[in-house]
């Protein structure tokens, strides 16, 4: 009967999970990154394979063949994410459950299954999800190889991890942070075992190395530059825990951080005061060593650090990345709440105590479940609107012939191209022609020569030179900003009846 229960139990938390990621899927429009997903995997292979240096190939080919068999609709290209996203709430109540017990496997998946933060990137064209399943796929296996009662078994539970390693490194570059994580957990408890582990994540990046090469060129040129490292490393852990809905992250948002942090303190001081006070009923058990404490919290920590580290370098830290400690975060969150609820040793014994911890427990359940709400409803969250500004300058194309759009960076015109129904031309200004510029301002007008109208649309990265050289020679009538997320900036320029009293560049 208890078996039955909890079948019909996780039953339930897996069918939840899959409703909510499906709610909605195609409510937002593709953002940049889902958009390059399409560019990348939309075409032939060989494209798909060699797509991004800087990340490993398996999710735009298996993306490609998605597309040849599901079409690139916004929601069949999503819903490719949404299967590893729920197979991994399913995943995390059988690995809790052999790491701890059947309440707390339970109260983790569905914790995993209603946060937002998964939902997010479940709904996303991106490999995030994917990597998620695989890391803790892969996790679950080291858990039984260190486990294993004979030899036979722990040599075909490393084999199977050296495999799934491999998968996930050519998923994703994060990987290697989770690699050394598993690596430093052996190391610290399990000394016997690390040259078994040693072999398996070696035999892994071996059969890594034709990408790895690859990978290691596209670093050198400096990685992605983001902005406030200091800050993102607490939002990382806020995001992972509540979610990016409760406080605006776009870039409105970070423009003026403080102000934005200022207003939101309520929800700030009600996830510290959770957040430390089911932290510090986990700490008596830690104390104590316990093994599955001890490996979640490595993995849900251990890899942010290191990628911290390491972008002072090359900036590698995003929280995008960090998807795949939410499941290890979610079971460290459980057994929290279980040790509340059970009045376990902790914060649990005056009165005052035992009211605090379950005020911490019913603030950070608000707060997750508020963070769901707004993730759905709150109209000023939400992915970048191309299909809303392309669909804007579609309704304003007049003079088709005479018209072309410009696009700041280059890389935005696959975000054009799939939603437009009414192409232009187009100029795509590379870092090249940008440098170029500043000696020979003439090639971009040259570029625009007999053009009457043009359109200049820029997000994520740009300047004011293309803007300044522009009004030279065209004067802007109109113009439109979609504000969500980086936020996308759309001018529409025609060229003047007479430019003789405007100075040249």
């Amino acid at each position: 009967m208890a078996k039955k229960r909890a079948w019909l139990g996780v039953s339930a938390i897996v069918a939840i999970a899959a409703l909510l990621r499906l709610l909605m899927l195609n409510k937002e429009s593709l953002w940049l990154d889902e958009l390059a997903s399409w560019f990348f995997a939309g075409q032939d292979l060989a494209k798909a394979l060699r797509a991004e240096p800087a990340n490993p190939p398996l999710y735009f080919v298996t993306l490609h063949f998605w597309i040849r068999l599901f079409g690139a609709s916004e929601t069949a290209m999503r819903s490719l994410s949404i299967l590893p996203s729920v197979a991994s709430v399913g995943l995390l109540y059988a690995f809790a459950k052999r790491l701890a017990s059947e309440p707390v496997a339970l109260l983790a998946s569905a914790y995993l299954a209603v946060s937002s933060f998964q939902i997010e990137y479940a709904q996303e064209a991106r490999v995030h999800a994917w990597l998620c399943f695989l890391i803790l796929s892969a996790s679950l296996l080291l858990w039984k190889a260190l486990h294993a009662q004979d030899r036979r078994a722990r040599l075909g539970y490393y084999a199977a991890y050296a495999i799934l390693c491999t998968i996930c490194l050519y998923a994703h570059f994060f990987t290697v942070f989770y690699l050394a994580a598993h690596g430093l957990y052996v190391l610290l408890f399990w000394r016997k075992q690390l040259l078994y582990l040693l072999s398996a994540a070696g035999a892994a990046l071996l059969a890594f190395t034709p990408w790895l090469i690859e990978m290691l060129r596209a670093a050198s040129a400096g990685g992605q530059s983001r902005r406030y490292l200091f800050l993102k490393f607490p939002q990382a852990y806020f995001s992972l825990l509540f979610g990016d809905s409760l406080i605006p992250l776009d870039e409105q948002a970070v423009q003026r951080a403080a102000q934005v942090l200022l207003a939101h303190w309520p929800i700030l001081a009600a996830a510290l005061f959770s957040a430390a006070v089911l932290a510090a009923h986990l700490w008596p058990r830690l104390q104590r060593r316990e093994a599955p404490l001890l490996f979640a919290l490595n993995l849900s920590v251990t890899p942010a650090i290191l990628a911290f580290l390491v972008s002072f370098r090359i900036m590698v830290f995003d929280e995008r990345y960090l998807l795949s400690s939410s499941p290890f975060l979610s079971f460290l969150a459980a057994t929290a709440a279980l040790g509340v609820v059970q009045r376990e040793p902790g914060l649990s014994g005056s009165p005052w105590k035992r009211g605090a911890a379950w005020f911490a427990l019913a603030a950070y359940g608000t707060l997750v479940l508020l963070s769901l709400y707004k993730y759905y409803f709150d109209p000023r969250f939400g992915k970048e609107q191309w299909r809303e500004a392309v669909a804007y300058m579609d309704r304003r194309v007049t003079g088709r012939e005479t018209a072309m759009v410009v696009f700041e960076p280059d890389y935005l015109h696959f975000c054009y191209d799939y939603y437009t129904k009414a192409p232009l031309e187009q100029l795509r200004v590379t870092p090249v022609l940008l440098a170029q510029l500043e000696t020979n301002p003439r090639l971009l007008l040259d570029g625009l020569h007999g053009r009457q109208t043009v359109w200049l649309v820029r997000s994520h990265f740009y300047g004011e030179r293309v803007l300044e050289l522009l009004q030279f020679e065209f004067a802007e009538v109109e113009r439109r900003f979609f504000p969500k997320a980086k936020g996308i900036d759309v001018r529409l320029f025609e060229r003047r009846a007479s430019v003789d009293a405007v100075q040249r560049p």
